[in-house]
């Protein structure tokens, strides 16, 4: 709704001037009373003249009365219904809660993420710590043992092994215990030899005879150290 060019607020029971600026009828009309002049006044905005006196109607031809109009009218103004604009405000209140919500939300997700960040330089710094670290006793180490060995060199000594030929051995063993391993083959047993039984099968059983051994007697002992007999 339009405001009041007076004080500057919403339009309150609206009146209208002949140049057609709308101000509050109470404004309007305390504006016109603190004028000097009786008869004219200005519009309070674009500051153009207009006769507040109203003529007799009485002694105007009744013809001519239609064309005679007051010069301050009134306005009628529809205000249109503020229902559907309420509700309007109130889905996108609601809108702006949840929107709210989500925004807490992903301000907590994005604070637990940037602690995870961090957590994640501070041990890559460590590492690249550490990395160095090694890297600088790896070189020393090398170092020495390249010294060791132009010394052995030098001193007519056999060195060592190298580093690449330690390499190649470590990798040649690996691949040596990769392959299968190749088994003896097994030496044939010798074939035994039939029993004679076997060999004579068409001979009949003949039952063989063993010799027993002799067995001492108790006269055999006793005789022992005598002299033999004369017979």
């Amino acid at each position: 709704m339009a405001d009041c060019g007076i004080c500057l607020e919403a339009l309150k029971k609206p009146v209208s001037t002949p140049c057609g600026h709308v101000h509050c009828e109470a404004c309007l009309r305390n504006y016109i009373v603190s004028s000097n002049d009786a008869l004219k006044s200005t519009c309070p905005t674009c500051r153009r003249e207009f006769h507040i006196a109203t003529p007799d109607l009485a002694v105007v031809p009744e013809k001519y009365h239609g064309f005679i109009l007051p010069t301050i009218r009134k306005l009628y103004i529809d205000i249109p219904s503020t229902s559907k604009l309420v509700k309007k405000v109130n889905s996108l209140k609601t809108q702006v809660k949840d929107l709210s919500k989500e925004i807490d939300l992903l301000d907590e997700r994005c604070d637990g993420l940037e602690r995870e960040v961090q957590a994640f330089a501070e041990a890559e710094r460590a590492t690249r710590i550490e990395m160095r670290a090694l890297q600088n006793e790896y070189e020393e180490l090398s170092y020495k043992y390249d010294s060791m060995v132009a010394l052995c060199t030098e001193t007519h000594c056999s060195p060592g092994p190298s580093r690449s030929s330690h390499n190649n051995d470590a990798t040649t063993s690996l691949d040596n215990a990769a392959l299968p391993v190749q088994l003896r083959p097994k030496r044939a047993l010798p074939k035994s030899r039939p029993h004679r039984s076997a060999r004579h099968s068409d001979v009949p059983n003949v039952p063989l005879v063993s010799k027993r051994q002799r067995v001492s007697r108790h006269s055999d002992v006793h005789d022992i150290g005598r002299p033999p007999r004369n017979e």
